[in-house]
């Protein structure tokens, strides 16, 4: 089974479950990224979110920004665009409804879009997704100009602070991350940059996600979350013996804990091209 497929499977199965148990923990960094787009003026065109997963930034934008701005989600897994447009369907705002809507898509390349879009918002799909670097690049070329690219994602293990979040994918990844290869965000400002993007934000927000223990961490992220698609590959044995090896790391293993990892958050506005003497 190829990678996208696999991805597509994995989050339809789950998109319920990711909607209720991880979403939430999620929503401090998404209510940033919208934030961050407060007062920004933008070119006439359309909104693109790609990985809209269940859609909730999808309304969220629709009340922020101007009433004319149509906003198009697009996600790779089928039961996250249903997810998505009973959400939508369930607003009582019927303007609202009109503006936005969900499809089945790739998100990797928008430049097939018909008109170049004024925003594009993304909010932890980017790191799923192949070649993240040049999807970001790519993502930035499709706007419109003086378009904004506003993207949050979980970076990779070298840029991630908190261990016990770094590590779910690989407890060898406790160890210091200074230690880590690099990944492949390193120099990507720089690469926007030249690419033709003003970066207007760049940072890395940290807020704290509760569990009940990290047994219950690392099984909320394998039943509603990335390690889903682990299991769908490897199999429950390889997921038991995944968690023993993450749980051991811990003096109490089966006691509350929180954890704070950092996001990357950037914000890029594309270039205007000089009009025409």
């Amino acid at each position: 089974m190829s990678r996208t497929r696999l991805l597509a499977e994995s989050w339809t199965a789950i998109a319920q479950q990711y909607e209720h148990r991880l979403a939430p923990l999620f929503q401090p960094w998404l209510d940033e990224l919208v934030g961050s787009l407060d007062a920004r003026d933008l070119p006439e065109g359309d909104v693109i979110v790609p990985a809209c997963g269940p859609g909730i930034e999808l309304l969220m934008l629709a009340e922020v920004l101007p009433g004319e701005s149509r906003i198009v989600g697009i996600d790779l897994a089928a039961g996250m665009v249903d997810v998505a447009n009973t959400r939508i369907a369930a607003t009582p705002d019927r303007l609202l409804r009109q503006r936005v809507s969900a499809c089945v898509g790739d998100a990797c390349n928008l430049a097939i879009l018909g008109r170049p879009p004024a925003l594009i918002l993304s909010c932890f799909g980017l790191q799923q997704m192949p070649e993240p670097s040049e999807v970001l690049l790519g993502w930035l070329a499709s706007l419109a100009p003086g378009g904004l690219l506003a993207v949050a994602y979980w970076p990779p293990a070298d840029g991630q602070q908190d261990a016990a979040w770094r590590a779910l994918t690989d407890p060898a990844l406790f160890k210091n991350p200074e230690a880590l290869p690099l990944g492949w965000d390193r120099g990507i400002a720089a690469r926007l940059a030249d690419a033709g993007g003003t970066i207007l934000v760049d940072d890395a927000p940290r807020h704290s996600m509760s569990f009940g223990s990290p047994a219950d961490c690392f099984e909320v992220m394998m039943e509603a979350g990335p390690l889903h698609s682990r299991l769908l590959r490897h199999g429950p044995e390889h997921m038991r013996a995944l968690k023993t090896s993450y749980c051991s790391h811990f003096k109490a293993p089966s006691l509350p804990f929180t954890i704070r990892p950092n996001a990357k958050r950037l914000l890029v506005r594309r270039a205007v091209v000089p009009s025409a003497l």
